[in-house]
């Protein structure tokens, strides 16, 4: 097909015996020969992850004086590895399976498939773009068709359209829409799955009527708003109300919630009891109750602070996006040819409410989201995702009826992060996903974000780790109480709180993300939340076949020594529902193998990147004679000291010093994870972690382990 149009696109070849496209004088020559009506009344369905090529367009000009072409220009995907003077090139793809927000093969009726339209790197027509390409084709956007005619187009199949979005006002009674339907249709799946009666303080909300700040009744319903602070201010409430002045994102958000008919709101600033630190403590221990029992959840995308406002409610307009319409007598209306828009994740990715630590459990405890950014409204519940720039359509009528024709897969303990942002896991569309992999994926992402104030890390994280069904301590599992479904069963009853917690033990620094030096202070090295930066698990192979080789007893204020299993049950003694085991003092006891280890510097290091360390198999107790090099006696899978980057401190003490190495698991002789500690008098603290793979070892010496000062020692670990 080569450069060439696909010849049933081109004037003349429409889908309508011929119909010719029309005439409209201010497009170029180029678009005046594309039969917009056929691209989107394909005379075959277009299934799920195919694509047809239309025409090939060279050079996009976003400054042309032809509206089509400024139009492909904003919908264009960028080139990635392609040159930009390669041109581009139009093509129709199916709309399921993950184009517009879709999860693969989740479309609910696939009778009526409806199309969109993208515009693609490159020129040849008759090389496919990969599926990675249309992904994000998704995510900058695509172009979709609304048709108006002077009679109602009555159709027996569900339909898809574009819509154009008003810059300066949101259309409330969309999202009203959006919110019935969920009632109507997910009840089961979307209903809240906690109610404020189990709270332990009263639930005080803002009263969006009076502006008064009351105690709301159980069978009362609320909105949350989830924004970002910004700048400390004022949280008093003098007489019981708001007071005055309060930021632009509180008064838009009161402003939506009484178009949305709701009226009571809970923000956090002002119906918190922020001085009394009692009840602040006990609430951020039930903010998942706050967040799962309230009928929705208004998102302030937009903005670095809370002066920005909500885009579309107030003062704050949105972008302005260009549309197409083409005229046809022959068919007695015209087609309206609309971008979609970013999807949400990549709406979301430049805010500021990505990168904070709060705002990531406000939005995966929450039910149902409206989401408000520069662009339009995002709504997403456990089913359905739906946004201003589409219209969906009854089968039974030709007006809209925001029913989900976009599904998504079975409801979980949380909404999945990647609704809401680009996320660094990949678990979103596997089924059957474990405890562990649900709990891991949440620190990943949340472990990255920022707090205005370090001690928050654990606070801000307390709702996620309550709707969990781990018992934990400083954010680490030590027992699940019941086994999410049935495949984890069998392998839950046979691991013990010793188990879990080495498991949790075995994080480490995530690839590729930012050193940053030092700890957090007042948390225990042993935990993840005293690391600043991302983080992730170190995984084996399989933890049905690695073996224990530490035992952990937490250490109390008087300083007894408690195992894991008496922690556990005296904690759930009183009947009080929680899991999060209140945090006793910083100090873990471990009984283990302790491995003494000098670690090399690679000559291959370069100072733009990390320093790679290993083990020379040769010179346990020295540097190895002139370094050592790749291929040579280097025994390690991975070496990472904290804060380790060229010409640190630690940098120079990893390399000059033997330090003692705490073995946590061995996996059938194939790989063993050991813990890196530094001592401070009688305690230690955790500064790294080495992995060695077992084929390493044996590539260089069978025994190599015996040449490896090792002893079983206690120790208490800070």
């Amino acid at each position: 097909m080569g450069r060439k149009s696909s010849a049933r696109w081109r004037k003349g070849k429409g889908t309508q015996q011929g119909t010719q496209p029309p005439s409209n004088p201010e497009f170029c020559a180029r678009c005046r020969q594309i039969d917009f009506w056929a691209i989107f009344h394909p005379p075959k369905p277009i299934l799920p992850k195919d694509s047809r090529p239309v025409l090939a367009l060279d050079q996009l000009d976003r400054d042309s004086d032809c509206p089509v072409c400024r139009l492909f220009y904003l919908a264009r995907v960028r080139a990635g590895s392609e040159p930009e003077d390669r041109g581009y090139h139009l093509r129709v793809l199916g709309t399921s399976g993950g184009l517009l927000g879709a999860t693969p093969g989740a479309l609910r009726h696939e009778e009526f498939l409806p199309v969109a339209l993208g515009v693609f790197p490159g020129c040849d027509l008759g090389r496919n773009p990969d599926w990675s390409q249309q992904l994000r084709a998704r995510e900058s956007g695509l172009l979709v068709a609304q048709v108006k005619q002077s009679e109602p187009l009555c159709t027996p199949r569900r339909l898809l359209e574009g819509s154009r979005v008003n810059p300066r006002r949101a259309d409330f009674g969309r999202l009203r829409g959006w919110l019935q339907d969920c009632d109507d249709l997910h009840s089961g799946t979307c209903r809240p799955v906690a109610r404020i009666s189990s709270l332990s303080v009263p639930l005080r909300c803002i009263d969006c009527l009076t502006r008064a700040i009351v105690e709301i009744q159980p069978d009362d319903v609320y909105a949350t708003l989830s924004y970002v602070w910004g700048a400390p201010a004022t949280t008093r409430c003098d007489g019981g109300r708001l007071p005055d002045g309060v930021s632009q994102v509180i008064e838009d958000a009161i402003t939506a919630v009484r178009k949305l008919r709701i009226r009571y709101l809970w923000v956090d600033k002002y119906c918190v009891d922020q001085e009394n630190h009692d009840i602040r403590d006990a609430q951020v221990k039930e903010m998942d109750i706050v967040y799962a029992s309230a009928y929705v959840t208004i998102v302030a995308g937009a903005g670095r602070d809370a002066n920005f406002g909500l885009p579309g409610v107030g003062s704050i307009q949105r972008e302005t996006w260009p549309s197409v319409s083409l005229k046809s007598a022959s068919k007695g209306g015209r087609l309206e040819i609309h971008p979609t828009g970013p999807s949400l994740p990549d709406a979301m990715t430049n805010t500021a409410w990505v990168t904070r630590g709060w705002t990531y459990q406000e939005a995966v405890l929450s039910q149902r989201c409206l989401v408000f950014t520069t662009s339009q409204v995002y709504f997403t519940c456990p089913v359905a995702d739906h946004c201003e720039a589409i219209v969906e359509y009854s089968s039974s009528s030709a007006f809209p009826k925001q029913t989900p024709v976009i599904q998504r897969g079975e409801s979980d303990m949380t909404l999945h992060a990647s609704r809401f942002f680009k996320t660094e896991t990949r678990l979103q569309g596997e089924k059957h996903v474990s405890p562990w992999q649900r709990y891991t994926e949440h620190v990943i992402e949340y472990s990255g974000r920022v707090l205005t104030y370090e001690q928050d890390i654990l606070n801000a994280f307390r709702g996620v780790l309550a709707r969990s069904p781990f018992y934990t301590y400083f954010g680490l599992p030590l027992a699940v109480s019941s086994p999410a479904n049935s495949l984890d069963a069998t392998y839950v009853r046979r691991t013990s709180p010793n188990t879990w917690l080495t498991r949790s033990l075995s994080w480490v620094e995530a690839d590729g993300a930012e050193s940053v030096p030092g700890r957090r202070p007042g948390f225990p090295s042993w935990s993840w939340v005293s690391h600043r930066g991302r983080v992730e698990f170190f995984c084996p192979l399989s933890w049905d076949y690695a073996e224990r080789d530490a035992y952990f007893w937490v250490e109390d204020t008087n300083g007894r020594l408690l195992d894991l299993r008496t922690l556990i049950i005296s904690n759930t003694a009183g009947g009080g529902g929680t899991r999060m085991i209140p945090e006793l003092s910083p100090y873990l006891v471990v009984d283990a193998s302790v491995l003494r280890f000098r670690f090399q510097p690679r000559h291959s290091d370069r100072p733009d990147l990390p320093p790679r360390l290993c083990v020379c198999t040769c010179h346990f107790d020295s540097v190895h004679p002139g370094g050592v090099t790749d291929g040579q006696c280097v025994w390690s899978h991975r070496v990472a000291f904290e804060g380790a980057v060229h010409g640190s401190a630690m940098y120079s003490r990893a390399v000059t010093e033997t330090w003692d190495c705490v073995r946590l698991f061995v996996e059938d002789i194939y790989i063993s994870f050991y813990l890196i500690i530094d001592w401070v008098g009688d305690v230690a603290y955790r500064v790294g972690y080495l992995s060695l793979l077992r084929e390493e070892m044996l590539s260089h010496d069978m025994d190599v382990l015996s040449k490896v000062e090792s002893t079983r020692r206690r120790i208490r670990l800070g």
